[in-house]
């Protein structure tokens, strides 16, 4: 892309830039973004986990000792043949 005699690259180009943020914005919007990502990460891996439990229940029929019911309930009732 050319901008008034100028080439623009996607490495020389980004947004702040193109807004006119002065150096403190760009800062937070960096850190903004990172914060994001990792977000988005840490949202991933819980995503997995659910889906491997959810898979371990559906296969096993049971929850693991290690996820116990809520205080005070009782188990699913179950009919006996």
């Amino acid at each position: 892309m050319e901008v008034k005699g100028q080439l623009i690259t996607s490495s020389s180009y980004s947004s702040a830039d193109a807004l006119g943020w002065e150096p403190g914005a760009r800062l937070r919007l960096q850190e903004l973004l990172d914060r994001q990502r990792g977000l988005r990460e840490a949202l991933g891996l819980r995503v997995a986990e659910l889906r491997r439990l959810c898979l371990q229940e559906a296969i096993g029929g049971s929850h693991a000792a290690s996820c116990p019911g809520m205080v005070g309930s009782y188990p699913a009732p179950s009919h006996q043949r």
